[in-house]
């Protein structure tokens, strides 16, 4: 009798063992499928956010640490109807893949060697975000066709960059500063690239990234000097 008594607990302890494993896979289940369709059926916002939003993590967070390293490295976002052919193919698809894990840029920003490597690097993380958990997101993946549209669209529409012996004069302190300062990091961007007023932010966010990139740090009075030069060959 005590031997049965303890069969029949044991298979109640198991029947509800299983009880509660299908109750959380059910609960999965259900969140993958809420998650699958509110993407799915969710509109993409018209403008990307311009910041990673860190009020979520915790103060002493590493990753919140890295993700304000990136919000000082990102420029601003720009809007789906700003970017150069903006109702093509490659259009759609780099506003569909990029913007999942940041702002919507201008594709003005980098060279056309640039966008190469840079396209190069963000695949290769797509595809480690994938494995890890894509099928668990149901994420969809760019195929090869795909990738090959949407590097063809950055490299159509590159920065455009002058040589340092082509800066309009010189011999100028502003020119000289330009020249050494930016670049350090990258090509020498074409003045028309920004308006008169947008240079003042530019290069605050330039000079964020040297400091990031443990470059020399740039005075306030250089970096006011190459504002007012850049701004006046930009109008």
């Amino acid at each position: 009798m005590l031997v049965s008594h303890f069969v029949l607990e044991a298979k109640r302890a198991r029947i509800a063992a299983v009880k509660s494993k299908l109750i959380v896979a059910a609960g999965i289940i259900a969140g993958i499928a809420i998650f699958y369709y509110a993407v799915k059926e969710e509109p993409a916002p018209k403008t990307p956010p311009q910041k990673i939003d860190l009020s979520k993590l915790p103060k002493n967070s590493p990753l919140r640490s890295i993700m304000e390293a990136m919000n000082h490295i990102y420029p601003p976002s720009v809007k789906p109807e700003s970017l150069p052919n903006p109702n093509s193919e490659g259009a759609a698809l780099y506003r569909e893949f990029c913007t999942r894990c940041h702002g919507l840029f201008n594709p003005k920003m980098h060279t056309v060697e640039e966008w190469k490597e840079i396209s190069v690097a963000m695949f290769k993380r797509i595809d480690k975000l994938y494995n890890s958990m894509g099928m668990l997101l149901l994420m969809k993946q760019p195929t090869t066709s795909q990738r090959a549209k949407i590097v063809e669209y950055l490299t159509s529409h590159p920065l455009k960059h002058i040589d340092s012996n082509s800066v309009p004069e010189p011999e100028s302190a502003g020119a000289k500063l330009f020249v050494r300062v930016c670049s350090q990091c990258h090509l020498l961007p074409d003045f028309s690239f920004h308006k008169g007023g947008e240079w003042k932010d530019v290069v605050a966010r330039m000079r964020k990234n040297m400091h990031l990139m443990e470059k020399k740090p740039v005075s306030d009075e250089d970096s006011g000097a190459i504002i007012e030069y850049l701004a006046r060959h930009s109008s």
